[in-house]
């Protein structure tokens, strides 16, 4: 078992790294490479489209991975825009991101916007 959680210890840090502070959840009895490899892809293909997120309490992926929520201190970032709320789903097929309690700082300029819900397009 200690070497079975070394090794998922491992892909965390990894992943970590990868994700500049993106918490992904692992179950703590098995790791399945598969998953581990999918997410991988998963991660490069949010990096090569300019998106970074990240959250302190939990980061989930859809099972097909197009969807993303993110949960407590959560921060997104786009070539136009980040944004920081409490909750953040992102929906990358239609390019939406949806954010509860939000403040949102436009690329370029001094603009903030505040609210309670928001719908922004990433395109």
């Amino acid at each position: 078992m200690k070497i079975i959680l070394k090794k998922i210890q491992e892909v965390k840090t990894v992943l970590f790294i990868l994700c500049l502070t993106s918490t992904l959840l692992f179950s703590t009895a098995f790791v399945n490479q598969s998953k581990i490899d999918a997410d991988l892809n998963h991660i490069a293909q949010i990096k090569k489209d300019s998106i970074t997120w990240s959250a302190s309490n939990t980061a989930k992926l859809s099972k097909d991975k197009s969807i993303i929520t993110l949960n407590g201190n959560a921060k997104f970032k786009c070539k136009n825009f980040s944004i920081e709320a409490d909750e953040i789903i992102f929906n990358k097929k239609s390019e939406k991101i949806f954010a509860k309690n939000y403040t949102m700082k436009t690329a370029g300029t001094d603009s903030i916007r505040k609210g309670s819900y928001g719908e922004f397009s990433v395109k």
